[in-house]
């Protein structure tokens, strides 16, 4: 229903002579099937991968057009609802330790005041806007190589200590399946013991 009120405006401004300007997003009856449907696989990457979803729909609001700095506010606001709705979720199940939620939120706010009152700075003074799209090339780049290398290190450290590399039931029991297995006796591997006593220096 949005995508075709957005369509039926920009064809009504068509049909006027609107002159629209180069950040004015094009709401043609292609671009608003297509762009809503790459938004939803990169909703469902983002929730598989545990990564932002904003720096994912950041190049994807570029390519539609959209102003750098338009761009950038619209993934800080997606970022800080779906980190918001996450922290609630970890928060009511129990599993978010508060004094390093308090220490690390001291430290987000800090860094993301400083990383936006330096952007504003450059692009004022030197009125460009390529800064602002080389920061969000420059984060994803970063991104996904540190996120290629934590992969490949949990992968080759799963494979040489032996664990099962395939797929598993999601409801299934490790410990009831251990001990049903020939040989398990019962006896479940200090890598999934989470007591005290597990101190696994490749655990990450």
């Amino acid at each position: 229903a949005v995508g075709k009120e957005l369509h039926t405006a920009h064809t009504r401004k068509l049909q006027l002579g609107y002159r629209f300007s180069e950040e004015d997003p094009q709401w043609t009856s292609a671009n608003t099937r297509f762009y809503p449907a790459v938004a939803v696989g990169m909703g469902m990457l983002a929730g598989a991968l545990g990564i932002a979803a904003g720096t994912l729909v950041g190049p994807l609001l570029l390519e539609l057009g959209s102003h750098p700095m338009v761009s950038v506010a619209t993934t800080g606001f997606m970022v800080l609802f779906t980190a918001s709705s996450t922290t609630m979720q970890y928060m009511l199940l129990g599993r978010l330790k508060l004094d390093y939620a308090a220490f690390y939120t001291v430290i987000g706010l800090f860094a993301g005041s400083l990383g936006n009152t330096t952007v504003n700075y450059f692009v004022r003074k030197h009125k460009k806007l390529w800064f602002v799209v080389f920061v969000l090339f420059a984060t994803i780049a970063l991104s996904t190589v540190l996120l290629g290398y934590t992969g490949l290190y949990r992968a080759l450290r799963a494979w040489f200590e032996g664990e099962d590399m395939w797929f598993k039931d999601l409801c299934h029991d490790s410990e009831a399946v251990l001990r049903s297995s020939p040989g398990g006796h019962g006896v479940v591997p200090p890598t999934l013991n989470a007591g005290p006593d597990n101190h696994n220096p490749f655990k990450i």
